[in-house]
């Protein structure tokens, strides 16, 4: 099992107690599977400077699984925005219904809808979208 010690132990050559930019991306890569881009890497070089502790390892690992939810809320949101409008109407969370959920009447659709409408607006906005699945679990 993969754990954040373990992989930083592994990547830290000759057990300094920090990694090196280039330990760190093969740390990262190890764990997640992706190499983290040049404008984001850099970024942590300049809050972190070029020595990464365990504490800084964790602390981008925390970060790229929060990036990783929000590529995925978005991904979602714009996968049900079939209109590209910015929001989810109810009548587009309504034919959504009739396709997935036949069986749900339309007072039960109706309160689904604004359970999630935080204004009450008749729009599902991304804002909304998001404070339903942090709600959940993704």
């Amino acid at each position: 099992m993969k754990t954040l010690q373990t992989v930083f132990n592994r990547y830290d050559l000759g057990a300094k107690g920090y990694l090196t930019p280039h330990e760190l991306r093969c740390a990262l890569v190890y764990y997640t599977g992706h190499k983290p881009s040049p404008i984001i890497f850099q970024r942590w070089k300049t809050q972190f400077g070029s020595k990464f502790t365990l504490q800084d390892f964790e602390r981008i690992l925390n970060s790229q699984v929060q990036a990783s939810i929000d590529e995925r809320i978005l991904e979602y949101f714009e996968a049900l925005d079939l209109k590209g409008e910015g929001f989810i109407s109810f009548e587009v969370f309504d034919s959504l219904c009739d396709k997935y959920l036949k069986h749900t009447s339309i007072e039960v659709r109706k309160t689904m809808f604004n359970e999630v409408d935080l204004n009450s607006d008749g729009r599902v906005t991304l804002k909304d979208f998001e404070r339903l699945l942090r709600l959940g679990s993704l």
